[in-house]
């Protein structure tokens, strides 16, 4: 890992030579989709668990269930991912296919809805609720609270620089564009009400949407904001 920074630094190889299975958790900011979820009961299915890497922090998107665990390690180990430097765990929602495994980032600061604060399992103590519509975690990640489903859930929003070499070159696809990480806000692609949805907004403009800073308030309002949305349970697709 060390020796091929050193070749970046010393431009010894050009970006599109590099493999894009490098380790993640680099300086620049890299997106993965470390569990793709699943939809079943305990057992059978789990969220999604995503990572995101800026210069200054390195988030955890929900922990998946814990049935899980083993392949949330085995894959973190395999991109050489450092748990203890995941600083922000987001808990999008607490219930055991989204939470499972919120010990393993023991070091991070959990981030909860207020209403959800009770139903998270203590690990270090290291918790903040989430009242405001919007947190910013840093500048490039913004936490957006929407008010549904049911009691409404926690997104966040990874805006991507226009400058490839802000950008890990196997997610430079997303420079300048906008990732939803959604959560229970969205919970596939096939969803009856979000393919619905899907279908109204890829047939109308939305350049007004994408610069609204008023808050998002419904699946519309969402789906019209985000270029790209990882589900809670399925794979990350196009709007």
């Amino acid at each position: 890992m060390i020796e091929e920074r050193e070749q970046k630094e010393a431009g010894s190889a050009t970006v599109d030579d590099m493999d894009e299975t490098r380790h993640f958790g680099l300086r620049r900011i890299d997106l993965l989709q470390v569990i793709e979820g699943k939809q079943g009961d305990e057992g059978a299915g789990t969220s999604s668990v995503t990572l995101i890497q800026t210069p200054t922090t390195m988030v955890a998107v929900d922990s998946g269930a814990r049935e899980y665990r083993d392949q949330l390690l085995r894959t973190l180990k395999d991109r050489g991912v450092i748990v203890e430097k995941v600083n922000v765990l987001v808990t999008t929602g607490a219930h055991p296919l989204h939470n499972g495994n919120d010990r393993i980032f023991s070091h991070a600061l959990q981030h909860v809805m207020r209403h959800e604060w009770t139903k998270t399992p203590e690990k270090t103590g290291r918790k903040v609720a989430i009242t405001n519509r919007q947190h910013w975690i840093d500048r490039f990640l913004r936490l957006e609270v929407v008010p549904f489903p049911d009691r409404g859930t926690m997104v966040l929003l990874l805006h991507m620089p226009s400058r490839d070499e802000l950008i890990e070159p196997g997610s430079r696809r997303f420079a300048g564009k906008i990732i939803g990480v959604a959560g229970r806000a969205v919970p596939s692609e096939t969803d009856p009400a979000v393919a619905e949805t899907l279908r109204k907004v890829r047939t109308t403009d939305r350049a007004t949407v994408k610069t609204c800073t008023d808050g998002i308030t419904s699946l519309e309002g969402l789906l019209g904001h985000c270029d790209y949305i990882i589900p809670a349970y399925g794979p990350m697709f196009k709007v």
